[in-house]
C-alpha cells in the first residue's frame, strides 16, 4: 500500500511526523482506534461550528479540521511504517473518513444558512471515495489526488476568515466593494459575512462566466442569489448596471469587483466607473472596501485546483462619495482604501 494506493502527504516524510509515529507505535493506541479520534474531531468541530458564539467556534472547528487530518495521517503511518495493520485496517481507512467529511461539509452548510450545499458536498465527497475504492476492488491504482481531495477540501474550510479592522457587521443597506483574483473571491467574502447578513446581501457576478446553466450557475442563482452584470457592451440593452439597481432599489446589499475581471497581482487594478454612479445614485447605502488577502494564490486565474492556504478577508471603514467630488477623485480613494487594507 505504499505505492498509487496511498494518498501522496509529504509531511510524512518530515522528522517531526517520524517521531510522533514512533512514539505512537510503542503504545497500544492501534490504526483503527486513530481513525475513530478523527470522528470525534470532526463532531466536536462541528458542534462548535453551529453552536459557539463567533470567532470561538470557528476557531475550535478550525483546530478540528487539522487535528482530523493529523489522524488521518497517523493512522496510516502507524499501520504501515509501525507495522500495527490489521485485516480490518481497510474499513476502518473508509468509514470514518467519510463520516468526518460529512459532519464538517454538513455543518459548514448549515453554518453558511445553505444546508442543501453542505448535504451535495457530502454526498459528492462520498461518492468519490466510493469511485476510487469501486476502482481499487477491480484491481485498479487508486489515486487519492484530483479536485478537491479531502486535504484541499479540508484546507478550504479553514482557509477564510473576517477581520473587521475598520467596520463592525450591520444590517445596514452595504455595498462591499473588493479587489478581484479568484474564483474563491466571491465565496470568501460571502461566506465572511455573518449568517443573517447573507440572507439580505448578493454577489454581483460576469453574466458571461456564471449565467450559463450548469453548475455555475446553479450555485450562482440557488446558492448566492447572484445579480448578473453583462461585461460585454454589445450584448447590453440599456443600462448595464441596471440589475444591480434593481436589487438596491429592495433594500439589499451587494458585492461588487470594482476591476471588472480578475488580476494575477496582490494589489487591484484600477476601478471601473461603476461604483462612482452607484455612490451616487444610493447615498444612503454604505461603501465598505474589503481586502482579499492570499486568493490570488490560493485559487488564482486559469486555475482548476485550490491551493490549501490560509485567506482572509479584511472590511475597512466605510466610504460615501463626498460633495462635489469627481469621479476619478472618488474612484482613486476608493481603490487606495482597498489597498491599505493589504
Amino acid at each position: 500500500m505504499i505505492g498509487t494506493d496511498r494518498r501522496p502527504i509529504a509531511a510524512r516524510d518530515s522528522a517531526w511526523a517520524k517521531s510522533v509515529t514512533g512514539a505512537l507505535v510503542r503504545t497500544s493506541i492501534t490504526p483503527n482506534q486513530i481513525s475513530c479520534v478523527s470522528v470525534l474531531f470532526a463532531v466536536l468541530g462541528a458542534a462548535a461550528l453551529l453552536t459557539m458564539a463567533d470567532p470561538f467556534g470557528k476557531l475550535v472547528c478550525a483546530a478540528c479540521i487539522v487535528l482530523r487530518l493529523l489522524c488521518n495521517m497517523f493512522d496510516g503511518m502507524v499501520a504501515v511504517e509501525g507495522g500495527k495493520g490489521t485485516p480490518a485496517g481497510a474499513l476502518f481507512n473508509e468509514i470514518p473518513d467519510r463520516l468526518a467529511d460529512s459532519l464538517f461539509l454538513v455543518a459548514l452548510g448549515y453554518a453558511a444558512v445553505l444546508p442543501w450545499l453542505g448535504w451535495l458536498c457530502a454526498l459528492l465527497a462520498a461518492l468519490t471515495a466510493y469511485v476510487r475504492v469501486l476502482g481499487g476492488s477491480l484491481g485498479l491504482a487508486q489515486d487519492f489526488r484530483g479536485p478537491m481531495a479531502k486535504p484541499h477540501r479540508m484546507w478550504l474550510l479553514v482557509g477564510a476568515h473576517a477581520r473587521w479592522v475598520g467596520c463592525a457587521p450591520s444590517p445596514a443597506q452595504r455595498i462591499y466593494f473588493a479587489n478581484h483574483s479568484s474564483h474563491l473571491d466571491t465565496l470568501a467574502l460571502w461566506s465572511a459575512l455573518p449568517p443573517n447578513l447573507r440572507a439580505t446581501t448578493r454577489p454581483v457576478a460576469a453574466r458571461d462566466y456564471w449565467g450559463h446553466g450548469g453548475a455555475r450557475g446553479f450555485i450562482a442563482d440557488h446558492g448566492f442569489r447572484a445579480v448578473y452584470i453583462e461585461r460585454d457592451r454589445s450584448r447590453c440593452e440599456g443600462d448595464p448596471l441596471q440589475p444591480l439597481r434593481d436589487a438596491l432599489d429592495t433594500g439589499e446589499s451587494l458585492i461588487i469587483f470594482p476591476e471588472g475581471t480578475r488580476s494575477q497581482q496582490p494589489l487591484p487594478l484600477p476601478f471601473k466607473a461603476g461604483l462612482f454612479h452607484l455612490a451616487r445614485d444610493y447615498p444612503q447605502a454604505e461603501l465598505v472596501p474589503v481586502y482579499l488577502d492570499t486568493l490570488h494564490r490560493s485559487m488564482p486565474k486559469g486555475s482548476l485546483l485550490p491551493v490549501p492556504l490560509t485567506c482572509v478577508v479584511r472590511f475597512g471603514a466605510a466610504l460615501r462619495l463626498q460633495a462635489n467630488e469627481d469621479k476619478d477623485d472618488f474612484l482613486q480613494r476608493a481603490h487606495a482604501a482597498v489597498v491599505a487594507l493589504a
